[in-house]
């Protein structure tokens, strides 16, 4: 397993390669997952807990996804629910850039 120096290292070089191509990176909300923030089916959760049991939530989180109904909605949901509380959404200021974003940035 190679510690954070070599892993270093080895962005570096990578990146320097990449300093010559043109190359897009698509990143999805997952990205954030090794900085805290929750992943989507965590947030739901973490927000259904409130008002379900800890097992009753997860019951629902998994009728959501096989629901397909997207994220906007559920939060446009959510919010009308909780009369426009923006708190909600504090869960996503936490954590800070981790090397994924780092590697990006310097793309």
């Amino acid at each position: 397993m190679l510690n954070i120096e070599d892993k270093i290292l080895n962005i570096d070089s990578l990146l320097n390669w990449l300093n010559n191509q043109k190359i897009t990176f698509l990143a999805g909300a997952g990205i954030s997952f090794d900085s805290g923030i929750p992943i989507v089916s965590e947030f739901y959760i973490q927000f259904l807990s409130k008002f379900y049991s800890n097992k009753d939530a997860k019951i629902l989180n998994e009728e959501i996804k096989k629901n397909r109904i997207p994220f906007e909605r559920m939060i446009e949901h959510i919010f009308s629910y909780t009369n426009n509380d923006y708190s909600l959404l504090n869960i996503f200021l936490k954590g800070n850039p981790n090397i994924n974003h780092m590697v990006l940035a310097k793309c």
